[in-house]
């Protein structure tokens, strides 16, 4: 199954959208980086949002040192 914010490489993250009545807002976490997460206005905006955030991360972990 396709990722539908078009981010295949993700597929192997485990995510999680809630609805956060406190604050309005739809939050998504994922699994393996629990200090992550996005909120937005619907559930596709939070989910893409973290996706966009966790692949910022994963390119951070990534880049050479120094």
């Amino acid at each position: 199954m396709s990722d539908p914010c078009s981010r295949d490489d993700l597929s192997g993250f485990k995510f999680h959208v809630s609805w956060c009545p406190e604050d309005d807002v739809y939050v998504a976490t994922v699994a393996e980086f629990p200090h992550l997460s996005w909120t937005g206005d619907s559930r596709m905006d939070a989910l893409c949002g973290l996706e966009r955030l966790l692949e910022r991360e994963l390119d951070k972990q990534q880049a050479p040192a120094g």
